[in-house]
C-alpha cells in the first residue's frame, strides 16, 4: 500500500528537488562518502548513508548486517542503522503497539520472506535493550 503512494516518478522528482536545494558543501560531503565507501557498500546502502551524511540524518534503515557495521564504524557511532526488528521494538517502546503485536509482525515477516539469519524476537528485544537503546538518537526519541 505504501509503495503505491510513491510512484517512481515522484521519488525521482523529490530526490532532484532535495538535491538541488542542498548546499554545495553537503553535496561535496555526499560525493566524498560515496567515493570512500563505493567498494565496500552495496549501492542502496551507500546512497542511503551518503545522503544521511549530507542531509544530517541520524538514523538509517537496513537489514544488511555488514553494511550496518561498516556505517557505524565509518560514522564513528554517530549514525544508527536499524533493521526491521529494531523498528518494531522501537515502536513498542513508543507505545505504538504492544510487544505481542510486534512479535507477530516479526514472525510474519520472517516466515513470508523465508529469512533465516534473524534471531528469535525475544533475543532481538534483549539485544535492543542491551545495546541499541544506548545510542543517543534512540535515547532521545524514547525519552521525549
Amino acid at each position: 500500500m505504501m509503495i503505491n503512494q510513491f510512484s517512481a516518478e515522484k521519488r525521482i522528482k523529490l530526490t532532484k528537488e532535495v538535491w538541488s536545494s542542498l548546499p554545495v558543501e553537503s553535496r561535496q560531503e555526499i560525493q566524498k562518502v560515496k567515493s570512500r565507501l563505493r567498494a565496500v557498500l552495496d549501492p542502496g546502502e551507500l546512497d542511503c548513508y551518503a545522503y544521511s551524511v549530507g542531509m544530517g540524518i541520524d538514523a538509517i534503515i537496513s537489514d544488511d548486517g555488514d553494511a550496518r557495521e561498516k556505517i557505524t564504524i565509518d560514522s564513528q557511532h554517530k549514525k544508527i542503522v536499524l533493521n526491521f526488528a529494531q523498528l518494531l521494538i522501537l515502536a513498542v517502546k513508543l507505545d505504538k503497539f504492544d510487544l505481542e503485536q510486534a512479535r507477530q509482525y516479526f514472525d510474519q515477516v520472517i516466515q513470508k520472506n523465508k529469512l533465516t539469519r534473524f534471531a528469535p524476537f525475544s533475543k532481538q528485544v534483549e539485544i535492543f535493550d542491551r545495546s541499541t537503546l544506548r545510542h543517543p538518537w534512540i535515547k532521545g526519541i524514547v525519552e521525549e
